[in-house]
């Protein structure tokens, strides 16, 4: 019975053996030219109203179907209140819930009545936008209804992994001494939306807080579909280095020179034998771009579609560098 029982556990950790990346429902992000307007991305940005009608967010509209439209916005405003409305440019209010929030990104999702004149703005696939980059924030002022345009954003992203591609997330995108508002989207030189700011800062200096357009999408559809975010994930339990006492990196085998990183805390016995990813390795980078924590790691993995190839580096126990190439 017991070597039926190992016979079987060595056939389960075989299937799972190699990285395997679940990727979220793959997101159009094609252009809709009955329903945006990349001329005009101003039809497509709202403003999110709580129930006293006080400014709560920026949003815009991602999609309409033939019931309702989708707005997506910062999860800031979340258990706030229950009651919000949407109001679009030409003045049309309309009642809102929140059908889904995710707070690790700081994304939330409301649905409407479906708005007639409602135009969904257009969405760049923000793994192209490239260094040098001119960019622009668009929203509304929380005190009125005057829409404003930043337009000193600029690019200052690290190219990755032998390619043109650079990293978005994190600090790749700078506003300078310019006070920005919590949803405002982040457009490209074609009016493109290419990520959204998920919270307010008076400096917007180095901000954490932008979500480019690639996983803005993947968080919006999921909701629509299931109440959450499904993330793009690895199938081992994982933890971020920094957030680690020192007993469990001992406990885990983490090697002592690591700095920073995503740790495997998993045991996999076949993947012991034969040189898999295991406890104790480090994920320190995703086709070249540093990750520091489970965050980066996953904006990282959004950035691709289903088939895509990438490169994880990562330091094993011996402190040794291997890198796993894997289909996401």
């Amino acid at each position: 019975m017991k070597r039926a029982l190992l016979v079987f556990s060595l056939i389960i950790s075989l299937a799972f053996s190699g990285v395997t990346i679940t990727p979220a429902k793959a997101v159009d992000l094609s252009v809709d030219e009955e329903n945006s307007s990349c001329d005009n991305p101003q039809n497509g940005i709202v403003r999110v109203l709580n129930n006293y009608d006080v400014f709560s967010s920026n949003g815009f509209v991602y999609k309409s179907d033939d019931k309702y439209t989708y707005i997506i916005s910062s999860s800031d405003i979340v258990n706030k209140t229950n009651n919000y409305k949407i109001m679009y440019k030409n003045g049309n209010e309309k009642k809102a819930v929140i059908i889904g929030s995710d707070s690790y990104n700081q994304v939330a999702v409301l649905r409407t009545e479906k708005e007639s004149e409602a135009t969904s703005v257009c969405f760049a696939n923000s793994k192209y936008v490239y260094k040098g980059q001119q960019n622009y924030v668009y929203g509304y002022y929380d005190t009125s209804n005057e829409f404003y345009i930043k337009t000193n954003l600029s690019q200052i992203g690290e190219e990755i992994y032998q390619t043109k591609y650079i990293s978005v997330y994190k600090n790749a995108l700078q506003l300078d001494g310019t006070k920005a508002l919590r949803g405002s989207g982040v457009f490209d030189e074609l009016n493109r939306l290419i990520g959204m700011v998920t919270n307010y800062d008076e400096e917007f200096v180095g901000t954490s807080y932008i979500v480019e357009s690639n996983k803005l999408l993947k968080i919006a559809n999921s909701i629509v579909e299931t109440g959450k975010y499904n993330v793009n994930y690895i199938k081992y339990n994982l933890e971020d280095y920094n957030g680690l006492s020192s007993l469990l990196k001992k406990k885990y085998g983490v090697n002592k020179n690591v700095e920073f990183g995503v740790v495997i805390t998993t045991f996999k016995p076949f993947n012991y034998l034969f040189g898999g990813l295991n406890q104790g390795f480090v994920i320190v980078a995703v086709n070249g771009v540093e990750v520091k924590n489970k965050y980066e790691l996953d904006s990282q993995l959004a950035r691709y579609e289903k088939k895509d190839n990438v490169c994880l580096k990562v330091i094993k126990k011996d402190g040794k560098t291997s890198f796993y190439h894997v289909k996401v």
